[in-house]
């Protein structure tokens, strides 16, 4: 009978040198490196999988609400001494906007403003111009300032220069996740 030749050309015929002079191919070398394992290796591969599914389905289903809104009683006292303010007249002076929510912010906008009637003298004599996209991040349940335009009407009485005047400015907060939808 005749001998044949098999060709092995389909297999693969790399090999690597083993710590005992033999060749074996990569496929052997890897299965034997991943049967040598210990089963604390297996666990922590296995977290270190679990780990990053579940931050990705964190990233990827969402987070905090998409931001909120709240009022804010912004109190002008025109006879303050460190910012006076006369009819006419105007000057920066601080907001403080507080973060209610239980995540980071960033303000989007702070509305204009102005006084409700106030002994006597008439709504609108302080008004503020708001803030559209002011800089800054505050923290969960931090407070920061921002340094809002406020006027005084020039037809006020010099008696309103006494009064203390309130106005309600609404300010619109939003989440770092709307940053990624931009």
């Amino acid at each position: 009978m005749g001998s044949s030749t098999v060709e092995n050309s389909a297999v693969d015929t790399s090999t690597v040198a083993g710590t005992t002079g033999q060749k074996t191919t990569v496929g052997d070398e890897f299965a034997e490196t991943v049967r040598n394992l210990n089963v604390y290796d297996g666990l922590a591969l296995l977290i270190a999988f679990l780990l990053v599914g579940v931050g990705f389905l964190v990233g990827t289903i969402g987070g905090p609400p998409s931001g909120s809104t709240t009022v804010v009683d912004f109190t002008i006292n025109p006879a303050d001494e460190v910012r006076p303010l006369a009819p006419g007249a105007t000057a920066l002076f601080p907001v403080y906007i507080n973060n209610p929510n239980d995540y980071g912010v960033r303000v989007d906008v702070i509305s204009d403003g102005k006084s409700k009637a106030t002994n006597g003298c008439p709504e609108a004599t302080i008004t503020s111009s708001g803030l559209d996209g002011p800089a800054g991040f505050i923290m969960a349940g931090g407070v920061r300032a921002y340094e809002i335009s406020v006027t005084m009407a020039a037809a006020a009485e010099s008696s309103c220069t006494a009064q203390t005047f309130t106005l309600p400015l609404t300010v619109k907060l939003a989440t770092a996740s709307e940053d990624r939808d931009r």
